[in-house]
């Protein structure tokens, strides 16, 4: 089987080490490459450091490729998982502060109600940005959303 290319937009979080986690136990992505992509520099180097940890740990061999921009990494991509956030975590203490000034108390996602929305206007735009590059520079990718608001961003994309 050739190798696969899964880009992770949105790396600069915990979310990367989980999947690049499940990754190595599988067979299939042996020889894979992993694409971690984060407009943070700051985030995207901690996260390469322990993703690299974590494959040298566990004698794993995946070849791994990062940058702020993920132009540059999307050509070849067979999977990109979006998990971007935008504004956290001021934005979404200020969107649930907003709406309790209001009477309207926000439940514990962020994906309904008042700040839902305002998660997604700040999200979807950026959702519908990476949608593009995708289709410019990996148009057979399968794309994996776990951005929030997950319905809105599914959508836009």
């Amino acid at each position: 089987m050739a190798a696969i290319k899964v880009t992770i937009i949105g790396a600069g979080s915990r979310f990367a080490f989980s999947v690049v986690s499940d990754l190595m136990r599988y067979d299939a992505f042996s020889n894979s490459t992993v694409a971690l992509v984060d407009t943070n520099a700051e985030a995207l180097d901690l996260s390469t450091r322990v993703v690299n940890q974590m494959i040298k740990k566990a004698n794993g061999n995946l070849i791994i490729e990062t940058s702020t921009d993920r132009r540059d990494v999307l050509g070849g991509s067979d999977f990109v998982l979006n998990s971007i956030s935008v504004g956290e975590p001021w934005a979404r203490e200020r969107d649930v502060a907003i709406g309790e000034q209001h009477g309207i108390y926000q439940p514990t996602s962020q994906t309904v109600g008042p700040a839902g929305f305002m998660r997604g206007v700040r999200v979807v735009p950026h959702a519908v940005a990476i949608a593009h590059d995708i289709a410019d520079l990996c148009p057979n990718a399968t794309v994996l959303d776990l951005a929030n608001p997950l319905s809105a961003v599914c959508r836009s994309m």
